[in-house]
């Protein structure tokens, strides 16, 4: 039985990180707005956080512990042999997801790149989109930029947990200090106070709607990268004395605050 819900819980996660975005567009209407309130899609973003993420991150964070070992062996030490192709079908997925984003990391390089290269940035969207346009169909940058980026993470990976630790340790304050310096830059912007209201808006009847708590599903799987195994590998180096429920609550929870 165990091994079926655990079988169940990673297929559906896996789906929701490919299907929650496309169910999030049908909650536009025709003209691009909001159909339902903002404040509505985070009361089951939350909900879904401790009813759905944190329980698939504590399983996730129990067996890595457990096993340590890869996730194949994973599941076969924890589920039996007929369920170690889960773990190579979980390790797949990963990779063609990594290989995506690869892709999107080119991208930000070559954004970061030109940046500090170009004197002018493009001040309109139509501009913004010829240099995209220019970028991705008329230049080989695309490739350069992605080989980078794999190169780059190869180097961190090969240099083992204490690489990606340093690594973590650069990106992930500044990436807070740019998600920071939007907000508040975003707060000077003409019209702020009607996002910043429409934010706060509930809109009640759109709770009875499932693709808003699909969407809020999708987005919590893409958020927190639950049952994708990554977190079960991360596990493997976590030491005995280490809470694994105290980890499984306040990772995601701050993570999803931030985000």
């Amino acid at each position: 039985m165990y091994s079926r819900f655990a079988l169940f819980m990673c297929k559906t996660s896996i789906k929701l990180q490919i299907y929650g975005p496309r169910q999030s567009d049908e909650l536009f209407d025709k003209n691009g707005q909001r159909a339902e309130g903002a404040l509505t899609f985070y009361i089951a973003w939350i909900i879904l956080l401790f009813f759905w993420s944190i329980p698939i991150i504590l399983a996730e964070y129990a067996i890595g512990r457990f096993t340590r070992n890869s996730v194949p062996v994973a599941f076969f030490k924890f589920f039996g042999k007929h369920f170690i192709w889960v773990g190579g079908w979980l390790v797949a997925t990963i990779f063609f997801l990594s290989a995506y984003y690869a892709v999107i990391i080119g991208w930000c390089i070559y954004y970061f790149y030109i940046s500090c290269t170009v004197v002018a940035l493009p001040s309109t969207e139509d501009a913004g989109l010829a240099l995209f346009n220019d970028f991705a169909r008329n230049s080989y940058w695309p490739l350069l930029t992605q080989l980078l980026a794999i190169l780059l993470t190869s180097g961190f990976l090969f240099g083992g947990i204490r690489w990606i630790e340093r690594a973590n340790l650069f990106l992930v304050p500044l990436l807070l200090l740019i998600i920071v310096f939007t907000f508040v830059w975003s707060l000077t912007r003409d019209y702020a106070e009607v996002g910043i209201a429409y934010l706060f808006t509930p809109s009640w009847e759109s709770l009875a709607n499932p693709g808003l708590w699909i969407a809020a599903a999708g987005q919590n799987a893409f958020d927190t990268s639950c049952g994708m195994a990554s977190l079960m590998t991360y596990a493997t180096f976590m030491g005995r004395s280490a809470s694994i429920v105290r980890y499984s609550v306040t990772i995601p929870l701050i993570n999803n605050l931030v985000r």
